[in-house]
């Protein structure tokens, strides 16, 4: 199934189901495998966005492979977004909070200025609004945000207020 999506498959996602634990890469390899951190006094929570598209993977692959060829998009990538990405695993790991939203911020705004392409276009103001107020943040899944936009919310934000018009999904609260 992931090869009919992506193009060709990494295995990660069926790893990552059938270990029903996170798993943290390092070149390409696992490092560790663990149980995603629950607290007794959630600051944060976890969710995802059903956009109820259904869009193939290897064509975003192949347009950010493009994009990359220019040679200050890809300073940004590998500058910004890739540290900023490593600091957001770390610090969800760690359960800290301002620190990963933060990044996480810091994420969703690199996306949303350098993919735009990525985003489904119906959520593009959601996006929008979730830089603006800092109550919760949106990132791409995988490649192209096709089926799903993962998103990292306060732990009091009412979900179903701020984004009522989409289907949401409350994953874990951390």
């Amino acid at each position: 199934m992931e090869n009919y999506f992506h193009g060709k498959s990494s295995g990660l996602d069926a790893t990552v189901c059938y270990l029903h634990k996170a798993v943290l890469l390092n070149k390409g390899e696992v490092v560790k495998t663990f149980d995603l951190p629950e607290s007794e006094k959630p600051k944060l929570k976890l969710f995802l966005l059903n956009t109820h598209a259904v869009r193939s993977t290897s064509t975003y692959v192949n347009l950010f492979l493009e994009k990359c060829k220019d040679k200050k998009f890809r300073e940004i990538i590998e500058r910004i977004l890739v540290p900023a990405t490593n600091i957001a695993i770390e610090s969800f790991i760690d359960k800290k909070d301002v620190e990963l939203m933060s990044c996480v911020k810091l994420i969703s705004q690199l996306q949303f200025d350098l993919l735009p392409e990525f985003i489904p276009e119906r959520f593009k103001s959601v996006w929008r609004e979730g830089l603006r107020n800092n109550e919760y943040h949106l990132k791409i899944c995988g490649a192209g945000g096709g089926g799903f936009i993962i998103g990292f919310a306060k732990e009091d934000v009412r979900l179903d207020l701020l984004l009522d018009r989409n289907d949401v999904i409350e994953l874990l609260k951390f």
